[in-house]
C-alpha cells in the first residue's frame, strides 16, 4: 500500500499520541519526525478536525490523542 508522506506522518503522529500520557507539542512532533517546525500545523489541524486528536491553541501547541475517537 502506497501512502503519501503526509499521511504518513499524520499516522505516526496518532501512534505517539496515543503512547504518550501527557500532551505532545507539535514542535516536539516535528523535532521526532525531522520536519520543519511549521509542517506539523496543517496535518495537526486536519486531525483535529476529523477527530483523532485534540490540539491546543498557537503553532506548538500541546496535541493529544481522542480516546473517544478509537470506540
Amino acid at each position: 500500500m502506497k501512502m503519501s508522506g503526509g499521511v504518513a506522518w499524520a499516522l505516526h503522529c496518532c501512534v505517539a499520541l496515543t503512547t504518550s500520557s501527557r500532551p505532545v507539542p507539535a514542535a516536539k512532533l516535528a523535532e521526532l519526525h525531522d520536519v520543519p517546525g511549521s509542517y506539523p500545523a496543517k496535518r495537526l489541524q486536519s486531525l483535529s478536525r476529523a477527530g483523532p486528536i485534540h490540539s491546543g491553541q498557537g503553532k506548538s501547541g500541546p496535541s493529544r490523542g481522542n480516546p473517544a475517537a478509537t470506540r
